[in-house]
């Protein structure tokens, strides 16, 4: 499993996983989730080869929408 969306639910009242994008080389997945039922994303990135939250900034990085690849 990828992004165990029961893992981010514990402890909120709603959660929902958003769009999501694996980079072109595989190696991460740049995934939003809406906590709050009314389509407010946060934006996360997860390292694939790791499992773990990619470094950089983190939390209050909200976001309409994920970019459709080309």
């Amino acid at each position: 499993m990828v992004v165990d969306v029961n893992e981010l639910a514990k402890g909120q009242k709603f959660m929902s996983l958003g769009a999501h994008v694996v980079s072109d080389d595989g190696n991460l997945l740049a995934y939003t989730t809406d906590n709050t039922g009314f389509r407010q994303y946060t934006l996360a990135v997860k390292d694939l080869r790791t499992g773990e939250g990619a470094a950089g900034p983190r939390g209050e990085s909200r976001v309409g929408s994920l970019g459709e690849r080309q």
